[in-house]
């Protein structure tokens, strides 16, 4: 019995992406210049300024250091959908009298965190895929405008499709990862010996 391969989406995505990176190489992908010292500075100490309810974990109070660690899921979309877009506004946006380049990242971090909300509602409707999608476009338009030799990954490839998976699967919630997630961040805390059965 043969399948019939063109219908399954992941094989249209690897196909894209495979003409899409043909001729490139990693060095398109390293971005202008990185956070001071400063600006992350800043945005700790932002970070440290929010109050939030004790069941909600946002990220680390001393996120862009290394001594955090590895962010979790929850920190990850708690700094995404809520904490970066705020901090950023208040330090580079229209009113904080920042530098055009600042204030255009602070925006794409808002656009980030509007197709982030859309696409993990708990409910998809066409309006939801496309408001997605349309924030989804608009954010990587301007990070390729604030960082025009940056090459895109497969990830932001992947995430302009992400509408077709709403409109296919339904809510993000039944087919997202971040039950899996959990269960591997347990796992990586549990000591081992590395032996089966002992």
């Amino acid at each position: 019995m043969q399948v019939n391969t063109e219908a399954f989406v992941a094989e249209e995505l690897v196909k894209e992406y495979a003409a899409d990176i043909e001729g490139k190489n990693d060095q398109q992908g390293v971005f202008a210049e990185a956070l001071t010292d400063e600006e992350i500075n800043g945005i700790q100490a932002e970070l440290k300024s929010i109050k939030r309810p004790s069941w909600h974990q946002g990220p680390p109070k001393n996120l862009g250091d290394a001594e955090h660690g590895k962010l979790k899921a929850e920190q990850w979309r708690s700094a995404i959908e809520f904490d970066l877009p705020v901090t950023l506004v208040k330090l580079w946006g229209v009113n904080s009298g920042g530098e055009e380049r600042k204030q255009k990242l602070a925006h794409s971090t808002m656009l980030l965190a509007m197709a982030i909300r859309w696409g993990t509602s708990h409910v998809t409707l066409l309006h939801h895929a496309q408001q997605y999608r349309k924030y989804m476009k608009a954010y990587l338009e301007c990070i390729r405008d604030v960082f025009p030799g940056h090459s895109f990954r497969p990830n932001h490839h992947a995430c302009l499709h992400i509408d077709e998976f709403l409109l296919r699967y339904g809510p993000m919630h039944g087919w997202w990862m971040f039950p899996f997630e959990r269960i591997i961040g347990g796992l990586q805390k549990t000591i081992t010996n590395h032996k089966i059965g002992e």
